[in-house]
This record gives C-alpha cells, structure tokens and sequence, in this order.
C-alpha cells in the first residue's frame, strides 16, 4: 500500500487512538520494506522510542520518505503536516473528528486514507460504521469491505467450517460474533427500518423523464 511513491519527502502516517493500536501495523511494514531493499539497516532506519512516534526512514527505491506513528486521543496534535498517505489503525476506537482532520492532512498533497479495524467498541455517533455502508454505494468518494477471520486461510485452514471458527461462534453471541469475527457491522436496535441493506435497496438506474421522482421525508417527531 505504501509502494508506488518514489518521490522524495514523501511523508505517511500509522495513526491510532494510542501509540500502541498503531504498533502491529508498523511492525508488519518492516519485513515489507525490507523485502523491497528499503530497509538495510534496521538499528539506523527504524527508530521506537517509548511512548514518542515510532519512525522508518526509507532508502532506495523509496530515499526520502518517511513512516511515522502518531496518536489521535487528542485530534488538536493532527496537524502542522500534510501527509501522502494514512493507515488508520482500529479505526472504532478514535472519534469522528479525528478522521475529519486526517482528510485535511491528506488533502493538499491528494493523499489517500485506509481505515481498518473491527466495529467494536466505536466511538462516537458510530461514524466508522456509517461510512462502511456510506462508502458500499456506488459513485461514492471511497469504498468498502469487510474480511471475516476464517478469510485467513494460514490460520484457519478449514475456512468458515474450521473447527476453531466453530468454537468462536458457540462461544459468542450472535451479534459479538457477527462484529469481532464475521465483519459485520451490528445495527442498532433502536433504528426504524433495522433491514435497510445498501447492497440490497440501492441502485443506479437511468433517469427516465416519464417517470415522476417521489420523494418522502419522515420528520422524526
């Protein structure tokens, strides 16, 4: 995800609501970056200091840009920068202002943001939640996906019929399961028409002149 930008100076973000949630993904980038001849000296490119950023100087093919990690807890501290690209790391956990501003970090340089994680725990008025089935309607300004755990094949050989996977569903509700393992986002009991499926109830069709276009609107009181 990070290949691709050659240019010097280019700068990239690992962000998380704490530095720790950003930690496993930017372990992950190391083996990458080395594989691709951009890491040659660990000790020298990749510094973790405690509690402070963690950072990846990248050599050739990629001389000049940088992997840094930084915390959302407190949105005020996304700024001064403008950034190439954003890995947004358990995405749930940080509030919707947050992922506001990270769209202002990216948007002078036309960078890009990839938000991952599960749905629980989210924060906020469910924001990330939203925007997964914002982001399944076509012609929208990014898309969506979910990957249940039984995808990985390494660990669970068996797919969805693994007898571990089996397990985890006994062991789960239905909706805990559905969340944490399946990829599915759970509704809230509280909305009106709980059914609403944007794969299902949204298409694009042809304006057809002949035909009236009707709109209602439920005022909420």
């Amino acid at each position: 995800m990070l290949y691709g930008r050659t240019q010097p100076k280019r700068r990239y973000w690992a962000v998380g609501r704490q530095y720790d949630n950003t930690h496993p993904e930017f372990d992950y980038l190391i083996p990458l970056y080395q594989a691709a001849g951009a890491i040659t000296d660990v000790k020298r490119q990749v510094q973790t200091p405690k509690n402070q950023p963690w950072t990846i100087e990248l050599g050739p093919p990629f001389q000049g840009a940088e992997v840094r990690t930084r915390a959302a807890d407190d949105v005020t501290k996304l700024g001064s920068w403008s950034v190439d690209g954003i890995l947004l790391c358990e995405a749930a956990l940080v509030e919707e202002e947050a992922w506001k501003r990270l769209f202002g970090r990216v948007s002078n340089r036309r960078g890009w943001i990839w938000a991952s994680g599960t749905f629980e725990r989210q924060r906020g008025d469910l924001w990330y939640q939203r925007l997964y089935h914002d982001w399944k309607i076509p012609g929208r300004s990014g898309s969506s996906f979910s990957i249940p755990t039984w995808d990985n094949r390494q660990a669970f050989p068996g797919g969805e019929d693994d007898p571990e996977i089996a397990r985890l569903r006994e062991e789960n509700s239905e909706s805990r399961f559905l969340e944490r393992y399946a990829g599915v986002p759970v509704k809230s009991s509280l909305l009106v028409f709980p059914q609403y499926n944007p794969d299902v109830h949204i298409t694009t069709v042809a304006y057809d002149p002949a035909r009236p276009v009707e709109l209602a609107i439920d005022p909420g009181y």
